[in-house]
C-alpha cells in the first residue's frame, strides 16, 4: 500500500474526473489507509471503555429496537 501511494505521489497524476479541482490520484488512494486508521482508533476507544467498565459491548446501533422504543413512547 505504501509503495502504491508513493508511486501515485511521484507520478503526480490528476484524478480523471476531479483533476480540475486539483485532486490527484494519490489523494483518493489515501482514503483507504486513513479509513482503516479511523476504524482502529474507534475500536481502541471502545476497548478502553470496556476495560474501564463504562461499556459492555461494541455499542453497535440497533435501529429497529430504537424505532420500537420510540414508537412506544409516542402519546396516543
Amino acid at each position: 500500500s505504501y509503495e502504491w501511494i508513493q508511486a501515485l505521489f511521484t507520478a503526480n497524476i490528476g484524478a480523471e474526473d476531479l483533476g480540475h479541482f486539483g485532486i490527484k490520484q494519490w489523494h483518493i488512494g489515501m482514503i483507504v489507509p486513513i479509513g482503516f486508521a479511523m476504524v482502529f482508533i474507534r475500536f481502541v476507544e471502545i476497548l478502553v471503555r470496556i476495560l474501564r467498565n463504562e461499556q459492555t459491548g461494541l455499542g453497535l446501533a440497533d435501529e429497529a429496537a430504537e424505532a420500537a422504543r420510540l414508537g412506544e413512547e409516542e402519546p396516543k
